[in-house]
């Protein structure tokens, strides 16, 4: 009975280990945004509002958050990165001054087809707006990876990524190694395909971002227009281990049945000790 509960309790505790090892594992909130709009238009469409993300910004700092980028240094404390996709016309006219003059830089995904002419008024207020933040790609056009893959096919497709990545690099003057997931859309055995251009690739399933992973996939949370900031704070607060209530059951756990496994374990040593006295006696009478 005593080997039976002490495999038991390794067993136990090997999982609540890596569970909780995958728990506190470092977590980046990473938010995304479209269209911002002096007045959004409302669903189906995913924007939001000047204003709303004027408030957001405000409140971010009032909690003591900061912005954070891939590759940055992770300190654990409130670091949210902002990303906005689908290069739209606001982006660049209203979005990036703005957000340069709170000094909170973004990650921009961009779309080739989004992309003016270059060396035209729209192209070089492109280029100057980005330069105070960060740009990544976002596909070709409106087709996820899947339909690429259908259109192009493998190589076609590794062509294509690879021909994107060098025509925003030229055009801003920059390193590109981050793709957001036309649609959030992934294909499997486009995996190595991206990883062959791309560090990191981004979803929008509502995860978060593993700041120590040197390349592969990230996650993010889609703003939509009726997401409420009360679901904003709650995914980013629950980046940090200790505001997740799961975190603080299994460590309560973990400790309860280490309590009950260290009793337990020193009852049975005693009935065997006694039992052991026991039969000494029988032998010595």
């Amino acid at each position: 009975m005593g080997r039976r509960l002490k495999i038991l309790g390794f067993v136990l505790n090997l999982i609540c280990f890596f569970q909780m090892l995958f728990w506190i594992w470092p977590q980046i909130p990473v938010l995304s945004l479209h269209q911002i709009l002096e007045t959004p238009r409302g669903l189906p469409h995913l924007d939001r509002s000047r204003e709303d993300l004027q408030s957001l910004i405000h409140q971010l700092r009032k909690r003591g958050c900061r912005p954070f980028f891939p590759g940055d240094h992770y300190e654990g404390d409130c670091q949210v990165l902002l990303s906005f996709d689908d290069g739209y016309d606001e982006h660049f006219s209203w979005v990036m001054p703005w957000l340069e003059k709170e000094k909170w830089p973004a990650l921009f995904f961009i779309p080739l087809h989004m992309l003016a002419e270059e060396g035209s008024e729209k192209g070089l207020l492109q280029k100057k707006s980005l330069g105070y933040h960060y740009v990544g790609a976002h596909g070709l056009d409106e087709r996820s990876i899947p339909e690429l893959m259908k259109d192009l096919g493998h190589d076609g497709l590794g062509r294509a990524l690879g021909e994107m990545r060098q025509t925003l690099q030229k055009r801003f003057e920059r390193k590109v190694d981050w793709l957001a997931l036309p649609k959030g859309e992934m294909e499997k055995s486009a995996k190595s395909l991206i990883r062959k251009h791309f560090l990191y690739y981004f979803g929008v399933d509502g995860g978060r971002m593993n700041p120590l992973l040197k390349r592969g996939f990230q996650d993010r949370l889609m703003l939509q227009p009726d997401t409420t900031r009360e679901e904003i704070f709650t995914y980013i607060d629950r980046s940090n281990p200790l505001k997740r209530r799961e975190v603080w059951l299994l460590t309560a756990f973990w400790m309860l049945f280490n309590l009950f496994l260290l009793f337990r374990t020193k009852q049975l040593d005693r009935a065997k000790n006694r039992h052991k006295n026991k039969e000494i006696g029988k032998i010595r009478s």
